[in-house]
């Protein structure tokens, strides 16, 4: 007969700092009704969140910098833009004057040369209508600083209230210790 999953380590599924009690197992106990590997664990819960929260600090000026970082990049990229389109001109031109050179080979071949020319303006055309300029627009004007720093600062009353309520259940073991 094999032997059965390994009984996991008790839970700890709420604590009430109101009225200074936890439920531990499924069981509501005071803290002085906790054993003390049970405190333990709580201890070593707590640290481990206040560790989480240490580790989860807002930096508010790297992501600063870093928005106006990426803000520069898009118009870094308006120049490589017209960069590229002025390259694509000058390979359609450089297109234009082969196609005239081989115009007699690409007759011979079935081809029509002025067909093929049309067909490479038209490429030219759809691309040229690409409006990089809007692009840039559109990509600036999605960063809202203001909603970015709205929701750091609902982010770290987040941080300071889970503090708070670290600072609460450490009051609550220092309380139970100075009752013994």
């Amino acid at each position: 007969m094999r032997p059965g999953p390994a009984k996991s380590a008790a839970s700890l599924d709420a604590i009430d700092t109101g009225h200074r009690t936890v439920i531990i197992d499924g069981k509501r106990k005071t803290w002085k009704e906790l054993k003390p590997e049970e405190k333990a664990r709580i201890r070593a819960s707590i640290a481990e969140a206040r560790r989480g929260l240490a580790e989860s600090r807002v930096d508010r000026e790297k992501m600063r910098r870093e928005i106006r970082q990426a803000m520069a990049e898009v118009r870094a990229n308006r120049g490589e833009w017209h960069r590229d389109m002025a390259e694509a001109r000058a390979d359609v031109a450089r297109a234009m004057a082969d196609i005239d050179a081989h115009a007699t080979v690409i007759r011979r071949s079935g081809q029509d040369p002025e067909r093929i020319k049309a067909s490479v303006r038209a490429s030219l055309k759809s691309i040229e209508k690409i409006d990089f300029d809007k692009i840039e627009r559109d990509a600036l004007n999605s960063v809202d600083e203001a909603q970015i720093e709205a929701s750091v600062e609902a982010a770290e009353r987040a941080m300071e209230k889970a503090q708070d309520e670290l600072d609460r259940l450490n009051d609550l073991d220092d309380l139970d210790d100075d009752e013994s």
